[in-house]
C-alpha cells in the first residue's frame, strides 16, 4: 500500500502576524486565514484572548532586521499547527515544538512535537524509503492501540516524512537511575505486553531498546510507557519475511542478526527484549551481560573489522551457558525481592539462548511473567 500523499500547505509567517490582533474579519471562506490583495496568505487569525497567552513568551529576538522569529504553519482541514524555533536532534530526526489550534475557534488543544526525516535519494534511497514506509505502515496498523505516543498528523511525501506527535515523556534510558522497583516491575510488564501485541498482529519490531521506550510519570508514582522509532519494523501478514537486512543496535542484536543471511525476526525481538529487561533490573547498568560481542559487532558494522575475524569470538561470548546475574550474590536481599530477581534471571536466560529456536516465544514470556507477578504479590 502506497500511503505517500502531498503534505498540507505550509506557509512561513512571523510571530507578530500570527499573534497580534487583526482589526478586520478574515476575507477567506476558510475561516482563520487573511489574504492580501494579491491572493497570498497574509496572516493567521486568532481571537485576541488566545493571542495574549503566547505573545510575550513566543516572540524571541532572532532577526536583527525584524526582531521576530519566523514560524511555519501547517494548514489542515481542521487545525493549524504552528511550529516554533525550539528544536532538538535525535539521530536522523529533528524535533520541534508545535502548538495545535482548532480552526473554528482558535483553541489551543495541546502541545506536540514535529519530526521530519529527509528521504535520501542517493545510494541509501531504497533503505530510506523502506524504513520510512515501514514506520508509517506500523502507525496505520496500530492506530487504535496504545503502542506509541498519540499522533495528531502524519504525511509522507517523496522527499520527507512529517510526524506531529505527542511529547510523551523521557526515554527509559534516561530514567534508569530514578525508577523504583515497583516502577521497574510495571515497565517490564508493559513492555512485554506491547511486544506481544505487535507479534500477535504479525509485526516484528526490529529495534527494541531503552532509548526507544518512553515513560510518563503520574502523581501516584505509577508509570505508563510507549514505544517509538519503528523504522525497522516488518509487516509479516502476507508472508514470513526472513531476509536479513542487518538493522539494529549492536548491544541489542543477537548473533544471527549479524552473521546469518536468514533470521526469525520475532525471535530476534525476544533477544532485544531480554537485553532491555536485563538493563531494567540490573543493579549495575555499567555491567553488560556480554563482554566482547557488542563492541566487536559495532566495529564490524562500521567497517573496522571483517566478519570472519570476529565470528568465533562473538559466538563464544554469546554462548554463556549460565544464568546472567542481575545482582552481586554478596548483596543481601529480602526474601520477596530475592525471589523476584532470581525468577527474572531465569526468564532472561531463556530469552538470550544462542539458538533462536530455543528462545521462549513472547507468549511464553508473558505467561511466565504474569505468574511471577501473581506469586510475588502474595509473598
Amino acid at each position: 500500500m502506497d500511503n505517500r500523499v502531498i503534505a498540507p500547505k505550509s506557509i512561513y509567517v512571523d510571530t507578530e502576524t500570527i499573534f497580534n490582533s487583526i482589526n478586520c474579519l478574515p476575507t477567506s471562506e476558510d475561516r482563520g486565514i487573511l489574504f492580501d490583495d494579491k491572493g497570498n496568505i497574509k496572516s493567521i487569525f486568532f481571537k485576541l484572548s488566545i493571542a495574549s497567552q503566547y505573545q510575550n513568551s513566543e516572540i524571541r529576538k532572532i532577526s536583527k532586521k525584524t526582531d521576530l522569529v519566523a514560524k511555519t504553519v501547517f494548514i489542515t482541514p481542521s487545525y493549524f499547527y504552528i511550529k516554533s524555533n525550539e528544536k532538538s536532534q535525535l539521530r536522523d530526526k529533528k524535533f520541534r515544538k508545535v502548538t495545535q489550534f482548532e480552526k473554528v475557534n482558535g483553541k489551543a488543544v495541546n502541545f506536540l512535537y514535529i519530526s521530519n526525516t529527509n528521504v535520501k535519494f542517493e545510494e541509501n534511497q531504497l533503505k530510506s524509503q523502506v524504513k520510512t514506509t515501514a514506520e508509517h505502515l506500523f502507525f496505520d496498523c496500530f492506530s487504535k492501540v496504545p503502542m506509541y505516543p498519540y499522533i495528531a498528523e502524519k504525511w509522507l511525501t517523496d522527499k520527507k516524512c512529517y510526524l506531529i506527535n505527542e511529547f510523551f515523556g523521557p526515554s527509559l534510558l534516561e530514567c534508569f537511575g530514578t525508577l523504583s522497583l515497583k516502577q521497574r516491575v510495571s515497565v517490564a510488564s508493559q513492555l512485554i505486553d506491547l511486544v506481544a501485541t505487535a507479534h500477535s498482529k504479525q509485526f516484528s519490531l526490529g529495534d527494541i531498546k531503552p532509548s526507544n521506550t518512553v515513560l510518563k510519570y503520574f502523581s501516584d508514582d505509577t508509570v505508563e510507557i510507549r514505544m517509538i522509532d519503528f523504522d525497522f519494523s516488518i509487516d509479516h501478514r502476507t508472508k514470513n519475511k526472513t531476509d536479513n537486512h542487518f538493522y539494529g543496535s549492536p548491544l541489542y542484536m543477537p548473533f544471527e542478526a549479524v552473521f546469518e543471511p536468514k533470521i526469525n525476526f520475532f525471535q530476534a525481538d525476544i533477544w532485544s527484549l531480554g537485553i532491555t529487561i536485563y538493563e531494567i533490573f540490573t543493579f549495575d547498568i555499567n555491567i553488560l551481560p556480554f563482554k566482547k560481542a557488542p563492541n566487536l559487532i559495532f566495529d564490524y558494522k562500521n567497517g573496522h573489522v571483517k566478519a570472519v575475524n570476529i565470528i568465533k569470538e562473538c559466538e563464544a561470548d554469546y554462548k554463556t551457558g549460565h544464568t546472567i546475574q542481575l545482582y552481586d550474590r554478596e548483596v543481601e536481599l529480602d526474601n520477596k525481592t530475592k525471589y523476584l530477581y532470581d525468577q527474572i534471571e531465569i526468564m532472561i536466560h531463556e530469552m538470550l539462548k544462542f539458538d533462536p529456536t530455543e528462545r521462549w516465544t513472547i507468549e511464553k514470556i508473558k505467561e511466565f511473567y504474569q505468574s511471577l507477578m501473581n506469586n510475588y504479590e502474595k509473598l
